[in-house]
């Protein structure tokens, strides 16, 4: 998918060079209340850790050590926002790929499921995607896209854009 493709189709791609959660936070839109966080390691060292969780679906949780622990987790905006500064302490090794939504996503929708880019931002997009974040690492070069114009718009009108690419 060529840019003037995306552009007919309302998604809008971008990317900020250093960035890091103070990007992801300034570039929320208000308008979209859900988030799914995909691959979250709350721990951001392979060390081992002790930890509360079920070991199946319908058991108890158990006190266990882990490794590798990682998760998708889904959180309405506001809930997002008071676990940001949280969630940017467990990021010092790892990165982030979210998902802001107009409504929940289905369970299985996943970006990296696709194949090919232009079948993953349609799909999103059909399932009321507003914004995908891919920041592989803090203070590096992460990709934004914006889906449809007046998400677009916002960002661009209230200077979003334009204050974080010239900071």
């Amino acid at each position: 998918m060529n840019a003037s493709d995306l552009f007919q189709e309302e998604i809008f791609d971008f990317l900020i060079d250093n960035a890091d959660y103070q990007h992801v936070r300034a570039l929320l839109l208000p308008s979209a209340s859900y988030i799914r966080l995909y691959d979250h390691y709350p721990i951001a060292s392979m060390d081992w850790w002790r930890v509360s969780v079920p070991l199946s679906e319908t058991g108890p949780n158990r006190q266990v050590d882990v490794s590798g622990l990682r998760m998708t987790v889904d959180l309405k905006l506001t809930e997002f926002r008071d676990v940001l500064g949280e969630l940017e302490k467990s990021m010092i090794g790892s990165g982030l790929t979210l998902v802001q939504s107009h409504r929940p996503l289905p369970g299985n929708l996943h970006p990296r499921g696709f194949r090919r880019e232009d079948t993953m931002l349609r799909v999103l997009k059909k399932n009321s995607a507003a914004l995908l974040v891919e920041l592989p690492h803090r203070v590096e070069t992460a990709g934004f896209t914006v889906f449809g114009r007046r998400n677009y718009d916002y960002l661009v009108e209230n200077q979003i854009i334009e204050a974080i690419e010239g900071a």
